[in-house]
């Protein structure tokens, strides 16, 4: 997936990351692959879409689901209702930023954050169909992002570690 993304870079000024904790090297994550690489494309080609210069990031860890509360990382902590540990995963990008009145509504069928379809090509599908794949794996999605700055999209998975790996 980062080889692919890498090719869809086309911005020399925007460069692309990837940090994988070394904490997820003795973790199986048993998930759909298909549709965990369909969310971080979707998220990082809008990163790419909407960042013209700095970076993309890509991070990924390992985090006790009963943290993700206290490090402020849970839009609805009061929704955990498990307790197993969760991969982690954040896409950052030094991009044009999201307004406060559109972060909820971009994650709805058929909404843009532009009307400019030249500039930004799409549907307007990636974010809901993110959401929605997010939550079929169990997870949740959401985003911090501050106007000309740029956004971090969150989003976790539960998984359970098998004991003789604990």
């Amino acid at each position: 997936t980062y080889h692919m993304l890498s090719v869809e870079k086309k911005n020399p000024n925007v460069k692309f990351i990837l940090d994988v904790s070394d904490n997820l090297k003795d973790v199986v994550l048993y998930t759909d692959k298909e549709r965990l690489r369909q969310i971080i494309i979707n998220i990082t080609y809008n990163a790419f879409k909407f960042t013209t210069d700095g970076h993309v990031k890509i991070s990924a860890w390992k985090e006790k689901a009963s943290e993700l509360t206290k490090l402020g990382l849970l839009r609805y902590p009061q929704e955990l209702s498990f307790t197993s540990d969760v991969l982690l995963m954040s896409i950052d990008d030094t991009g044009i930023g999201i307004p406060e009145n559109k972060r909820e509504i971009i994650f709805e069928p058929f909404r843009r954050l532009t009307d400019n379809a030249v500039k930004h090509p799409g549907l307007g599908l990636g974010l809901n169909i993110v959401k929605n794949l997010v939550i079929l794996l169990g997870g949740e999605v959401w985003l911090r992002s501050e106007v000309g700055r740029g956004s971090t999209f969150y989003f976790y998975l539960p998984f359970e570690q098998s004991e003789e790996k604990r």
